[in-house]
């Protein structure tokens, strides 16, 4: 299971209220998740550092 790395931070913005965090995966990749907290509608991206 991922270990979240941070704490989501809320942003308002014109679709909505949207929440964003980064998360560790077991695979190793750190990945961000954005999700808009009205819909549902989240998507995942990799991190490269």
């Amino acid at each position: 299971m991922a270990k979240k790395a941070e704490e989501p931070a809320v942003q308002p913005s014109d679709a909505g209220r949207i929440e964003v965090f980064a998360v560790d995966c077991p695979d190793g990749v750190r990945r961000r998740v954005t999700r808009n907290i009205d819909t549902g509608e989240q998507s995942v991206d990799s991190v490269v550092e």
